[in-house]
């Protein structure tokens, strides 16, 4: 049996299949309930990974459903999902009929191409959702087109019905194990490869009781940072790591959760890692906004966020690329009352609803009078 990706997911196998059928239709992966066909037959493999095997009537047409999860802190939806889609695209050959789309809160990609081992073409679908730190992952695979799409009409109808028990279920007004942010610092690094070079640019954060993060962005955050779990923890996930601070030095020390540790020194109002100055992360604590702010997509329809210096807000056309994840389904449009901490903006609807967005304010905006403002990569100006 073939593994496609470590931890995450196997390649679709055409040895004995499980004989004895499920007692049950429902199956909880991390945070997700999804209620399955009862008659799809059901096996566990040695990774932790859940499948779900079934065939039409005469056995030609065969499927599996494979369910796992991962932990991927740091990451959002987005980009652990094309990490592995490309290392799908890579280990199978002569793929055809590629597209992507959203699915309610799943992303997905789908494909045909050759399993190498197999020598033999299978339709494959991927599926994947965060929560928290957990990406959930589902993997559709058939090996005739009419299985695959009847297939596929099942699985979206469970996904779109499926229950999640938020992990991370963030309020305006501070989430239980809320532990402040006490420094906050933008690291480059050029690594060079040859003749060419790697440009890294990292957030790290320093969370009040000891925890350190450090996070990749592109233009802002990718993720809400006040959804990221620093409570309590036993061990720590990748790109986590522990600070102390030693005054008499006036250095700081991380120890990283992998990679070599740093020794921070201050240096003048800046630090500094083996002799070069990292970069001042303005917190945005408390920004305020007064006007309309439009992102304004070609050939689409807008997104407004009408922000007022009382607090409150009117919120139109919000999309699910926008909104972080939080278990809960997010509200798109409405009214009611905004917070910004932690780079997030809390949108507490009057309904009840909550919806957080990944936010950056440029280092020349005025935090009492912001005119522009980034989600993400959607850019919002002031209209009105």
């Amino acid at each position: 049996m073939k593994k496609l990706l470590p931890l995450v997911l196997l390649l679709f196998s055409c040895g004995a299949w499980a004989a004895t059928p499920a007692s049950g239709t429902r199956e909880t992966i991390a945070s997700m309930t999804v209620t399955l066909p009862a008659a799809w037959q059901r096996e566990v493999r040695s990774d932790g990974t859940i499948v779900f095997v079934s065939a039409d009537a005469g056995g030609q047409g065969r499927s599996e459903v494979q369910l796992s999860h991962v932990e991927v802190p740091g990451i959002d939806t987005t980009t652990a999902h094309k990490a592995i889609w490309s290392e799908m695209q890579r280990q199978l050959a002569d793929s055809t009929q590629q597209q992507s789309g959203q699915s309610g809160r799943f992303e997905w990609s789908e494909m045909e191409a050759l399993d190498r081992t197999e020598g033999r073409r299978f339709w494959y679908r991927l599926y994947t959702t965060k929560e928290a730190n957990t990406l959930i992952v589902v993997l559709v695979v058939a090996n005739t087109t009419p299985t695959f799409r009847n297939r596929l009409t099942v699985m979206e109808d469970a996904l779109g019905k499926a229950q999640f028990a938020g992990a991370a279920r963030a309020t305006a007004t501070g989430a239980t194990g809320d532990v402040p942010i006490v420094e906050s610092q933008i690291h480059i690094e050029t690594r060079s490869i040859s003749l060419t070079s790697n440009v890294l640019t990292d957030h790290v954060l320093f969370f009040q009781n000891g925890i350190a993060v450090r996070t990749g962005f592109i233009n802002g955050p990718r993720e809400c940072y006040a959804l990221l779990p620093v409570a309590n923890l036993s061990s720590l996930p990748l790109n986590y790591g522990r600070w102390r601070e030693d005054q008499a030095a006036r250095a700081l020390d991380i120890a990283w959760q992998e990679g070599p540790a740093w020794r921070l020194v201050r240096d003048g109002s800046a630090w500094s890692l083996g002799g070069k100055k990292l970069l001042k992360f303005r917190p945005i604590d408390g920004a305020k906004f007064n006007g309309t702010y439009a992102y304004r997509p070609v050939g689409d329809q807008p997104t407004t966020l009408k922000l007022t210096a009382d607090g409150r807000f009117e919120a139109l056309n919000l999309t699910d690329p926008m909104i972080c994840q939080t278990g809960r389904p997010a509200a798109k449009n409405g009214n009611g009352k905004y917070e910004v901490r932690k780079w997030t903006l809390f949108l507490q609807f009057d309904n009840g609803a909550f919806t957080l967005l990944p936010l950056k304010i440029p280092d020349d905006e005025n935090l009492q009078d912001v005119t522009k403002f980034t989600v993400i990569s959607y850019d919002f100006s002031r209209v009105q």
